[in-house]
């Protein structure tokens, strides 16, 4: 996150205390779960580091997270690399 927060200028609050109180593996379910892409998303993949997305860490460790999870988080990466954020 501190990549995005770099590129943003800023404290990403929500994120953090969603990660906080979730724990990662529930948060970054929720975060799948919304049909919007994410500003985190968007920024990242302007600024080439799609790697560093919450997505990306889901399908590095695809294992602890439940099957739906990890589909979305490939669906939400190749709207991402198209550009597709609407």
């Amino acid at each position: 996150m501190r990549e995005y927060e770099r590129l943003i200028g800023g404290y990403a609050a929500y994120t953090h205390r969603m990660l906080e109180q979730l724990g990662s593996v529930t948060a970054l379910g929720r975060l799948m779960s919304e049909a919007r892409i994410q500003k985190g998303l968007r920024t990242l993949a302007k600024a080439g580091r799609l790697e560093l997305s919450f997505e990306a860490v889901i399908l590095r460790h695809p294992v602890r997270f439940p099957k739906a999870v990890v589909e979305a988080a490939e669906w939400r990466l190749a709207r991402a690399r198209s550009g597709d954020f609407d």
